[in-house]
């Protein structure tokens, strides 16, 4: 009984991983972009007043002011 029941949920997490793995993304709306003095972005944080990134090759923290 336990092997029966184990392979009727591996069928079915199966299932719903490829039905998800299908489903295309729902694109959004991009409301503002802004031009970055860097290139290899590889943190976000919200301080409450400002963004801070991290940035990959010059190893500096930047912050971005959403003004």
């Amino acid at each position: 009984m336990t092997k029966k029941r184990l392979l009727v949920l591996v069928v079915l997490m199966t299932a719903v991983l490829t039905t998800a793995a299908a489903t295309p993304p729902i694109p959004g709306e991009v409301l503002q972009s802004i031009n970055l003095p860097f290139s290899t972005p590889m943190g976000l944080a919200w301080d409450g007043e400002a963004f801070w990134v991290a940035d990959y090759d010059t190893a500096a923290l930047y912050r971005i002011s959403p003004s």
